[in-house]
């Protein structure tokens, strides 16, 4: 099979189940096999496919979920100061699920099947379907809670530093704040100072130091934008 028979046959295969399921298509690059997206007034859903090309085709795939009520706190922060320190594309979604990402989150390519013909294809695809029935939709009902968001990323219990391991959260220690603060986590405050002691400890770790009294620095500003918001 060829790229161009490879796409024509995806799309036949699940084009109308993701129809069916609210998403519409939207147009890929060269690199892409399928992208569709699904927009409700509160939340927005995607879900996106390419191939590797070793002795036999991969499959790669992944979801990706996002909460407009903290993308539009995000853009709002945006306006205002850089969130990353490197290029970045603020977009509608804040966490992808795949089966990489929660397998094998340093090595995303390996709990994908290759294919060589049409029947193979066909059994990727119905993974792709069975992972958004089984895992990707009962995630996206669960977390579409903020109150369930907050007790993720910010139970002090199991407080991560980084955005290392799944789910993996967009602008990570900025967007954890917003979470905390939409959620009226009643320990705001103490959230914010667990934040500056991982972004203290991951800067230590790199020979540097974190200035948490600096105002460019986006986890900076966002503590105190969000100390004022009316939520």
């Amino acid at each position: 099979m060829n790229k161009k028979e490879i796409k024509e046959y995806t799309f036949q295969k699940i084009g109308p189940y993701f129809s069916e399921q609210g998403f519409t298509v939207i147009k890929t690059n060269n690199e892409s096999l399928f992208n569709f997206e699904k927009k409700t007034d509160d939340y927005f859903y995607s879900c996106g496919g390419y191939t590797l090309k070793y002795d036999n085709y991969k499959l790669i795939y992944g979801f990706s979920f996002g909460i407009r009520s903290i993308v539009n706190i995000l853009r709002q922060i945006d306006a205002k100061t850089s969130l990353s320190r490197v290029p970045y594309n603020l977009t509608e979604s804040l966490i992808g699920v795949s089966p990489g990402a929660i397998l094998f989150p340093k090595e995303h390519e390996r709990p994908y099947k290759y294919f060589s013909d049409e029947y193979e294809l066909e059994l990727c695809l119905f993974d792709v379907m069975a992972f958004y029935q089984s895992f990707f939709l009962p995630f996206c009902d669960k977390y579409k809670s903020i109150d369930k968001l907050d007790l993720l990323f910010n139970d002090f219990r199991d407080f991560k530093t980084d955005n290392q391991s799944f789910p993996k959260l967009a602008f990570f220690h900025v967007t954890r704040l917003i979470i905390a603060r939409l959620a009226n986590n009643p320990e705001y405050e103490k959230v914010v100072e667990k934040n500056f002691e991982a972004l203290e400890f991951l800067w230590e770790q790199d020979g540097g130091k974190y200035d948490r009294l600096d105002d460019n620095k986006p986890e900076v500003f966002a503590a105190k934008y969000l100390r004022d918001l009316k939520v």
